[in-house]
């Protein structure tokens, strides 16, 4: 404990004592029995009789026989007076009314305490009493040397500061639960059910998360991006597919913002779904401006997915301009490897692999590596073409991967590693997570995301960092 904090509580006991001997004590002290001094009392009113003879004599009204007989008897009594007892009889004290007083009494001295640590649990700041402590553990932890990561050189927080400040599941699970309690108990509130759907959305909970938007949609009517984000989480209900009612809410939220991102990239997928590669291209080219404003990463991202589509679409889908452009755009996210993230479920390519090697890659951050084969009972349902993504994922926490590979079904079987260098979005990576779902899907349409038909293997609980992993595909998605 900090000598502040000593310091603080001393203070207040003083205080306390002070207020209690003020309040109580008179309380509990006992009448004092007064006795009434007659003496005192008794020679006023002798001295006034004196003074009123002199005046009589004065005035004519007395004779000097009859003033210094009366002054006699004056003074007589006073004598007698003086050699009484001079204390009177004592005062009587009402039993009733001093048990009442003390009762009173020990009622404050325990109100008192309780009602002022109240009022300052209420309206004081307590937390400011484990201020120094909370300082002096962050002056440790920030002072003296940082580690590193060795492998990426990155540095590392400590321990115990990961400890303290980790924002856990069962964290934000509680979150979570306290504003959905927020929002059930005022259900106008319309800022808070839309982040309840986007949380709900974001820990994977389509459905509850489609509950809460259908909610916050009347209460935010003009948020084109609400609309967008409801039509995500629906078509994840449905299958993971956009049909008649999510591209429904996605056609609205460009009806209020025609330069939605998240809108024209479920547009784009769709119409990429529906093999509409010209239609794909061109809700993405609309995409680009905003994106190349807010985030120069996603305009990266969505000119790989343009390149894509106009090699899916014969290769003559762009004008020669626009093709060179986007092409330059794609040499240059290769050669610097650039994290290949997608856009709301967008089927652009993730990270090409080169054919099966032994060679290993040069280490980026943590990573986990092994080999994919395919079931010889599933090698009659694939085409050399088809895609295959090789991923990791959170075993738990958000759905995105956390690092995604592709290649082709006559790659296989193929060696793999995974790494950070991958990660779909930069705070989430591989080292961020204690366990994780290393997998490898099958895609026909070569659509990153998953759908009925696929085939799939995956190997829950690995641990980042581990080697020598074995996936074999051997099953089909229902």
């Amino acid at each position: 404990m900090s000598a502040r904090v000593v310091l603080f509580w001393l203070l207040a006991l003083m205080l306390f004592a002070a207020v209690t001997a003020v309040v109580v004590w008179p309380l509990l002290r006992r009448p004092r029995r007064r006795a009434l001094v007659r003496k005192e009392v008794n020679v006023q009113v002798l001295r006034d009789q004196l003074a009123e003879l002199e005046l009589d004599m004065k005035a004519g009204t007395l004779s000097e026989s009859q003033y210094a007989e009366a002054k006699q008897d004056i003074s007589r009594r006073l004598l007698d007076d003086l050699t009484a007892d001079p204390i009177a009889p004592p005062v009587s004290v009402d039993p009733v009314q001093a048990a009442s007083n003390r009762r009173l009494a020990y009622g404050l001295m325990v109100a008192m305490p309780v009602l002022t640590i109240s009022a300052y649990l209420w309206l004081g700041t307590p937390v400011a009493l484990q201020g120094d402590d909370t300082s002096a553990s962050a002056g440790n932890e920030s002072s003296g040397p940082v580690a590193s990561n060795g492998a990426s050189g990155a540095p590392v927080e400590p321990a115990s500061a990961n400890a303290k400040h980790a924002v856990t599941p069962e964290k934000i699970n509680a979150m979570i639960e306290a504003l959905r309690k927020k929002v059930d108990a005022n259900p106008g509130d319309g800022p808070n059910t839309a982040m309840l759907a986007r949380a709900y959305n974001f820990e994977g909970k389509f459905q509850d998360a489609v509950t809460y938007y259908k909610k916050a949609i009347p209460l935010n009517p003009k948020d084109a991006e609400l609309l967008a984000d409801y039509a995500d989480a629906l078509a994840m209900t449905q299958n993971r597919t956009l049909g008649a009612e999510p591209m429904q809410l996605v056609r609205a939220a460009l009806a209020i913002d025609g330069s939605n991102a998240k809108a024209l990239a479920l547009s784009a997928t769709e119409a990429f779904q529906r093999k509409d590669f010209k239609a794909a291209i061109e809700f993405w080219q609309r995409a680009l401006p905003a994106a190349q404003a807010r985030d120069p990463d996603l305009a990266q991202q969505l000119k790989i997915n343009i390149s894509e589509a106009n090699q899916l679409g014969g290769g003559k889908l762009l004008t020669p301009a626009a093709a060179k452009e986007i092409e330059a755009a794609v040499s240059a996210a290769a050669a610097q490897s650039a994290p290949p993230g997608g856009v709301a479920g967008a089927p652009g390519p993730v990270a090409t692999a080169a054919p099966a090697s032994d060679s290993p890659a040069a280490p980026s951050g943590v990573s986990v590596s092994g080999r994919v084969t395919l079931s010889a009972a599933l090698k009659a349902k694939t085409s050399p073409e088809d895609s295959v993504f090789i991923f990791a994922k959170a075993a738990s926490g958000p759905p995105m991967p956390l690092a995604v590979l592709r290649a082709k079904v006559s790659d296989l079987p193929m060696n793999f590693r995974l790494d950070e260098s991958m990660a779909m979005m930069p705070g989430l990576k591989l080292g961020n997570f204690p366990a994780i779902v290393v997998g490898a899907r099958i895609s026909k349409s070569g659509n990153a995301i998953p759908a009925s038909g696929d085939l799939q293997g995956t190997l829950k609980g690995v641990k980042p960092g581990a080697s020598g992993l074995l996936v074999d595909i051997n099953e089909q998605v229902p």
